[in-house]
């Protein structure tokens, strides 16, 4: 029975726009699939994924301090 597990990270990766986050997801799975690599190693690696990605998606939702919205536009002035 799936828990949709894999299925969650790809809609995350998706909707964040994190491909390269997609990518290493496909690796894992392929490497499982067609290298042999050891489950268990992957289900370690599916875990890092998982946390990498909420880290991601929380730096992504954090609206930008001053010094950022300087250097993504330059001549408004936030003063």
């Amino acid at each position: 029975m799936s828990t949709g597990f894999i299925a969650e990270l790809i809609r995350k990766c998706d909707h964040n726009g994190l491909t390269d986050h997609k990518q290493i997801l496909f690796n894992i799975i392929e490497s499982v699939l067609y290298l042999d690599a050891k489950q268990a190693d992957a289900r370690e690696q599916l875990d890092q994924l998982w946390s990498d990605l909420e880290a991601e998606v929380e730096l992504l939702s954090e609206p930008p301090d001053e010094e950022q919205l300087g250097l993504l536009n330059p001549k408004f002035d936030v003063d």
